[in-house]
């Protein structure tokens, strides 16, 4: 592959949206893993919860995390490759 036509504004509003979307899934499954975690162990304290529900979140966020750079990444980098045009492997006829 070769690169052109990427700027480096291209690549910095990728990163922007990959960070600010980590940031909002992690937030959002986060919270939602921390309320599982809570409802499970109502007996524990609420430092152990804490813990466990910030452990249970960041393991549940990390598939979101990779869907969503995989869709970033195929919507505003790869339309940008061109593909660089490799010698023809056929067999050259003799005279």
């Amino acid at each position: 592959m070769h690169i052109k036509g990427i700027r480096e504004s291209d690549w910095f509003l990728s990163f922007l949206m990959v960070w600010f979307g980590w940031t909002l899934a992690g937030l959002i499954v986060g919270g939602i893993g921390g309320v599982l975690t809570w409802m499970v162990l109502q007996g524990a304290s609420q430092d152990t919860v804490a813990a466990a529900g910030a452990v249970i979140g960041f393991i549940l966020s990390l598939p979101v995390q990779y869907f969503l750079l995989r869709f970033i990444v195929a919507k505003f980098i790869i339309p940008k490759l061109e593909p660089v045009h490799e010698p023809s492997t056929e067999p050259i006829a003799r005279l």
